[in-house]
């Protein structure tokens, strides 16, 4: 039988719960990656490395991208089972501006609804600690994250080529959505590598 973790949620999904992951929890994730592959397929051009999850975990952006905090955040079933997972950045680059840098969840969950579910939720609670922005990078050609990005309210400010990803070379699509009613304009100014002709 499964053992319960204690951690405390993060934010609430029932029955699922959702929780900060650290390195002691990389065998999970490992397990997650291994069992879906078709992320670092479409990203990384191979499937995840033996070390790929302490890997994601250890990574940081280059010091010129400043940020408050990394958090990984895991989804469990009512199995302890580790079913999904999401990188944050709090104030990456500029205050209130958040970044989503991987999302990734089993296939089992796929056309489930939960994804979205847990979305709103994620979103919810970085708006509660402070985000105003919320950025993100998609791989063109990856047609499903395209699909789900778009519908949860994303629109793409620049396209960002050549970008090397270890086997293969993307063309990026950077996205973002706002929380408040500001508009874009000022969003790109504080952050003005988005802009068009950055």
């Amino acid at each position: 039988m499964k053992t319960v973790r204690a951690e405390p949620t993060l934010f609430e999904l029932d029955p699922l719960r959702v929780m900060e992951l650290h390195e002691h929890d990389a065998p999970l994730l490992q397990v997650l990656f291994e069992k879906n592959p078709e992320y670092f397929w479409i990203c990384n051009g191979r499937a995840p490395m033996p070390d790929q999850a302490l890997e994601e975990m250890r990574s940081v952006p280059p010091s010129e991208m400043t940020y408050s905090k990394k958090y990984v955040i895991g989804l469990f079933n009512n199995l302890s089972e580790l079913v999904g997972m999401t990188i944050v950045f709090s104030n990456f680059i500029a205050n209130h501006v958040w970044l989503i840098s991987e999302f990734i969840f089993d296939k089992s969950l796929h056309g489930t609804g939960i994804t979205q579910q847990f979305y709103q939720q994620l979103e919810s609670w970085m708006q509660k600690n402070g985000a105003e922005w919320i950025r993100l990078g998609v791989v063109q050609g990856n047609t499903k994250a395209e699909r789900f990005w778009n519908k949860v309210g994303y629109i793409q400010l620049r396209e960002r080529i050549n970008v090397p990803s270890d086997m293969q070379v993307n063309t990026l699509r950077v996205m973002a959505k706002s929380l408040t009613e500001c508009s874009f304009g000022e969003y790109l100014l504080l952050v003005p590598r988005d802009r068009q002709d950055a």
